[in-house]
């Protein structure tokens, strides 16, 4: 999705996102870097090994059968996670950073680790948004009171001399649940 806005004026269309998103805007941006694991297992025992982090709070959806196919990390949450399953997704909110365990498509696991750049550093035309989203209760287990997951939304402006300034979301970061 992208968002078009006749005016070049960065400021206006910051306060016209903000509007309309109902989010709080933060000037900055977010930078990835990409770890390829080997295999399943590898992935999984890395981020797993993350988990274990003083404050991370996260989710880890896998292929184990027979249980909720969601483990929560954090939140009072402290799962087992069977060594044999296979990682689907996951994220994982840790003290500067988070973590994003995916496949590529092609049967390679990936572990992508996002941070937020510097403020002084960060490009101008580049903002982030702080946004929450409803958590689907159905996959999560029963004892869990998780209501939303949060996220920083890295937002570009991407001008072209002969078209409008494009808002274009370019990456996110999980940041963490609230109730």
């Amino acid at each position: 999705m992208s968002i078009s806005s006749p005016t070049r004026d960065h400021a206006a269309i910051l306060k016209y996102i903000g509007q309309i998103r109902k989010a709080k805007i933060l000037p900055g941006e977010l930078n990835a870097e990409v770890q390829t694991c080997n295999g399943p297992a590898d992935a999984l025992a890395k981020f797993l090994q993350a988990a274990n982090a003083d404050g991370a709070q996260g989710w880890l959806c896998t292929s184990i059968k027979g249980a909720s196919p969601i483990a929560i990390f954090g939140m009072g949450q402290t799962p087992t996670v069977d060594s044999a399953s296979i990682p689907l997704s996951g994220e994982l909110c840790l003290a500067d950073s988070s973590l994003h365990l995916s496949t590529d498509g092609s049967g390679k696991w990936l572990l992508t680790r996002i941070t937020k750049a510097p403020v002084d550093v960060a490009a101008p035309e580049s903002f982030i948004l702080q946004e929450s989203l409803a958590a689907d209760r159905s996959a999560f287990e029963e004892t869990t009171d998780i209501q939303h997951l949060t996220y920083e939304v890295c937002w570009q402006l991407r001008e072209q001399p002969t078209e409008p300034a494009t808002l274009t979301p370019v990456i996110f970061r999980f940041t963490g649940f609230h109730n």
